[in-house]
């Protein structure tokens, strides 16, 4: 395992690195520390999605082969290593969405294809508490949370289908803090608890299913106080 110098040295390179493949082998070696965040938007299999990238994605522990799932949509959440949620569909009118929590934040992680024309639409997001911090760019995204730090340390897409572009990278969004210690939210504000769990409950996440999503927030915040501000 990567000592903590090496992490942030390896982190480095995957914020600078623009070429799909070569980022996912950095993935592998960051996998360890983080919780990985995979969406596809429009269509993950095209021209620039090869056997090649196929097997890195398998390398990080990954069962489901998009090689030629065209405009499928796909959800994947790897938490230290070990992958959690892994998530296709045949039905590529229909966008998948998983709801669940990772540390204090509720998490919304969405998927569409192409043929997905109401509601959102096609497209990717991963939401922390309401706010989008994935790239959603058509292709594959990512999205790498450091939960100890409760950090984004990287955000990313990659279009495989047109001319294998990469999206983000390097840019101020990067290692951001998600929250401060106090929220503040019509007229109250919330406490988190003093306890850090920071692992990720696997239990509470689920498939939400089926649905146009639009702009309907289908979070419940769970909060340990709540304290009208004075």
């Amino acid at each position: 395992m990567l000592q903590d110098k090496q992490y942030d040295e390896t982190v480095m390179k995957l914020r600078r690195e623009k070429d799909f493949l070569a980022y996912l082998k950095l993935l592998k070696e960051v996998a360890p520390k983080f919780t990985i965040f995979i969406t596809v938007a429009d269509t993950g299999a095209g021209p620039y999605y090869t056997p090649q990238h196929a097997a890195a994605m398998a390398d990080l522990g990954l069962k489901i082969n998009m090689l030629n799932r065209y405009r499928a949509p796909y959800i994947a959440i790897i938490n230290k290593g070990k992958v959690i949620q892994e998530l296709t569909s045949d039905k590529i009118d229909e966008p998948i969405i998983i709801g669940g929590k990772i540390s204090y934040h509720d998490c919304e992680t969405y998927s569409a294809g192409f043929n997905y024309q109401v509601g959102i639409g096609s497209g990717a997001f991963v939401r922390f508490d309401g706010t989008n911090f994935s790239v959603g760019g058509r292709g594959f995204n990512f999205l790498v949370f450091d939960v100890e730090q409760d950090e984004v340390v990287d955000t990313r897409g990659f279009d495989t289908f047109e001319d294998a572009k990469c999206f983000g990278g390097d840019k101020d969004y990067n290692k951001q803090k998600i929250l401060s210690f106090v929220h503040k939210w019509g007229g109250y504000s919330f406490l988190r608890s003093s306890r850090r769990d920071f692992r990720l409950n696997v239990t509470e996440i689920c498939r939400i299913g089926k649905s146009s999503f639009g702009n309907k927030n289908l979070s419940k915040r769970t909060l340990s106080k709540v304290a009208r501000l004075r």
